[in-house]
Protein backbone atom coordinates (compact mmCIF):
# COMPACT_ATOMS: atom_id res chain seq x y z
CA UNK A 1 0.00 0.00 0.00
CA UNK A 2 1.25 3.47 -0.83
CA UNK A 3 -1.15 5.10 1.69
CA UNK A 4 -2.67 3.50 4.77
CA UNK A 5 -4.59 4.98 7.66
CA UNK A 6 -5.85 3.25 10.78
CA UNK A 7 -8.49 4.97 12.91
CA UNK A 8 -7.15 8.37 11.86
CA UNK A 9 -8.91 11.05 13.89
CA UNK A 10 -8.61 14.82 14.18
CA UNK A 11 -10.84 17.20 16.12
CA UNK A 12 -10.85 20.99 16.06
CA UNK A 13 -12.16 21.66 19.54
CA UNK A 14 -15.55 19.93 19.56
CA UNK A 15 -15.75 19.86 15.76
CA UNK A 16 -14.85 16.62 13.98
CA UNK A 17 -12.27 17.04 11.22
CA UNK A 18 -12.01 13.30 10.56
CA UNK A 19 -13.03 10.42 12.77
CA UNK A 20 -11.72 6.84 12.62
CA UNK A 21 -10.67 6.99 8.95
CA UNK A 22 -9.41 3.64 7.67
CA UNK A 23 -8.03 3.90 4.16
CA UNK A 24 -5.81 1.75 1.95
CA UNK A 25 -4.57 2.97 -1.42
CA UNK A 26 -2.45 0.51 -3.41
CA UNK A 27 0.70 1.63 -5.19
CA UNK A 28 -0.02 2.75 -8.74
CA UNK A 29 -3.66 3.63 -8.02
CA UNK A 30 -5.23 6.93 -8.97
CA UNK A 31 -7.29 8.14 -6.05
CA UNK A 32 -9.26 11.33 -5.49
CA UNK A 33 -10.95 12.83 -2.46
CA UNK A 34 -14.46 13.95 -3.37
CA UNK A 35 -17.01 15.26 -0.92
CA UNK A 36 -18.79 18.30 0.40
CA UNK A 37 -17.07 21.11 2.26
CA UNK A 38 -16.26 20.05 5.80
CA UNK A 39 -16.06 16.34 5.03
CA UNK A 40 -12.37 16.00 5.99
CA UNK A 41 -10.60 16.05 2.61
CA UNK A 42 -8.18 18.86 3.44
CA UNK A 43 -7.58 17.60 6.97
CA UNK A 44 -6.72 14.15 5.63
CA UNK A 45 -4.34 15.56 3.02
CA UNK A 46 -2.64 17.81 5.57
CA UNK A 47 -2.05 14.81 7.84
CA UNK A 48 -0.80 12.62 4.97
CA UNK A 49 1.61 15.37 3.92
CA UNK A 50 2.87 15.89 7.51
CA UNK A 51 1.52 19.44 7.69
CA UNK A 52 -0.87 18.52 10.52
CA UNK A 53 -0.61 15.94 13.30
CA UNK A 54 -3.49 13.54 13.85
CA UNK A 55 -5.28 13.65 17.17
CA UNK A 56 -5.40 9.85 17.22
CA UNK A 57 -4.73 6.92 14.94
CA UNK A 58 -1.88 6.49 12.51
CA UNK A 59 -1.08 6.99 8.85
CA UNK A 60 1.70 5.75 6.59
CA UNK A 61 2.86 6.97 3.20
CA UNK A 62 5.11 4.61 1.24
CA UNK A 63 5.57 2.63 4.44
CA UNK A 64 6.70 5.65 6.47
CA UNK A 65 4.82 6.90 9.51
CA UNK A 66 3.53 10.46 9.08
CA UNK A 67 4.13 11.10 12.79
CA UNK A 68 7.50 9.39 13.35
CA UNK A 69 9.21 9.60 9.92
CA UNK A 70 8.30 13.08 8.70
CA UNK A 71 11.45 13.63 6.62
CA UNK A 72 11.06 10.26 4.88
CA UNK A 73 7.41 11.00 4.01
CA UNK A 74 8.31 14.42 2.63
CA UNK A 75 10.98 12.88 0.39
CA UNK A 76 8.40 10.69 -1.39
CA UNK A 77 5.42 13.04 -1.79
CA UNK A 78 4.38 15.98 -3.88
CA UNK A 79 1.41 18.09 -2.84
CA UNK A 80 -0.01 21.21 -4.48
CA UNK A 81 -3.36 22.39 -3.12
CA UNK A 82 -5.45 24.72 -5.27
CA UNK A 83 -5.10 27.35 -2.53
CA UNK A 84 -3.30 27.49 0.79
CA UNK A 85 -4.69 28.64 4.10
CA UNK A 86 -3.34 27.95 7.59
Amino acid sequence: MIVQTRNLTRYYGKTIGIEHLNLEIPAGAIYGFIGPNGSGKTTTMRILTTLLQPGDGEAWVAGHSVTREIAAVRRVIGFMPDFWRL
